[in-house]
């Protein structure tokens, strides 16, 4: 397959962006670095998307209630799974964030989403769809790239079982935003997700203290 120039740019920029960085940040180099590259790559995605447009606030043209439907049963099938793993492998930390300190629980949940959720969603999803979808014309494939490199953003973790629910939760707001294009409601759902893995006693695997 030939792409013109254009295409080979972004092309590069693609794999720079979402494939070198994120295995550069997994490598056991200085912290510094690390850290360089990180906001590097964000002050790239700002700059883009504020030259193309991409940080206009447009509303969506609404979510049906059968998209809120599945985001609910979703959550309930996921949730249900989450809480036996835990309730089998890791009794002690069952509920123990929300219980032990309910404010503090609701306070970096509401930083979580903030620092962690927005960022993640404009750039996995809102960025990527504005600026990759033409290359990526199935969206079946897109959802599964999507997903793919959602999961490689936490390969710092070390982690199999971060990198298996990135993965799943990836391909669930990848389908989620083709479907609704609504940045707001995939926050939300990604919010939802990450606020109940904390809660349910596996937040220490994603940077959550206890």
């Amino acid at each position: 397959m030939k792409f013109k120039p254009h295409k080979k740019k972004r092309l590069l920029e693609f794999v720079v962006l979402f494939i070198a960085i994120p295995l550069l940040l997994a490598t056991p180099i200085f912290p510094m670095i690390r850290l360089g590259l990180g906001l590097a790559g964000i002050i790239y995605v700002i700059f883009i998307s504020r030259k193309l447009k991409f940080l206009s606030a447009k509303r969506s043209a609404g979510i049906k209630m059968q998209q809120f439907y599945f985001l609910v049963c979703r959550f309930v099938l996921i949730g249900i799974t989450t809480y036996f793993i835990v309730l089998e492998f890791y009794p002690k930390q069952l509920f123990k964030p929300l219980f032990n300190n309910p404010i503090q629980f609701a306070i970096i949940c509401f930083i979580y989403m903030l620092g962690s959720v927005i960022p993640q969603e404009f750039i996995y999803r809102k960025f990527f769809y504005k600026r990759y979808h033409s290359i990526f014309p199935n969206e079946r494939i897109f959802i599964f790239i999507n997903g793919i490199l959602f999961c490689l953003a936490h390969l710092f973790f070390y982690n199999k079982l971060v990198l298996l629910m990135t993965l799943i939760g990836g391909w669930i707001f990848s389908y989620t935003y083709l479907q609704t294009k609504s940045l707001r409601f995939t926050i939300l759902e990604h919010a939802l997700y990450g606020c109940w893995i904390y809660a349910v006693g596996l937040g220490s695997l994603l940077g959550f203290p206890e």
